[in-house]
């Protein structure tokens, strides 16, 4: 027997945070991650930080742009930006990494990142 999913107002929201990194060096996808959850478990213990269903977009990722998309619940967006806000340093490699757009939806914040691009701010 099948079981049934939970109804969309029940849901937890989902966000999409489009983030840039600054640094001299390439950053691989998997350096990324262990640094990224090394932090959170730091900060915010294991269980505190397995509550928040991260996820890092693989496809997404631009290793040669340092930017990249990462997948968050809206009750958990703030423990997200400042997980990132504190990776200073990752493998020896001193780094920024810095939340550009948040957006509810993949497609709409694909949106937001070509419209930026235009402005020439953010998405290089």
């Amino acid at each position: 027997m099948k079981m049934k999913s939970k109804m969309p107002t029940l849901r937890d929201k989902r966000r999409y945070v489009y983030f840039k990194i600054y640094c001299e060096e390439r950053i691989g996808i998997g350096e990324l991650s262990d640094a990224f959850w090394k932090t959170g478990i730091e900060m915010f213990g294991e269980v505190g930080f397995s509550k928040g269903t991260f996820w890092i977009i693989g496809k997404e990722y631009n290793e040669e742009k340092g930017t990249g998309i990462i997948r968050c619940t809206s009750k958990t967006l703030h423990m997200l930006r400042t997980v990132l806000m504190f990776i200073t340093e990752i493998n020896g490699k001193k780094v920024i990494i810095h939340p550009c757009l948040v957006s509810g939806t993949l497609k709409a914040l694909k949106r937001k990142i070509k419209e930026e691009k235009g402005k020439d701010s953010i998405a290089d």
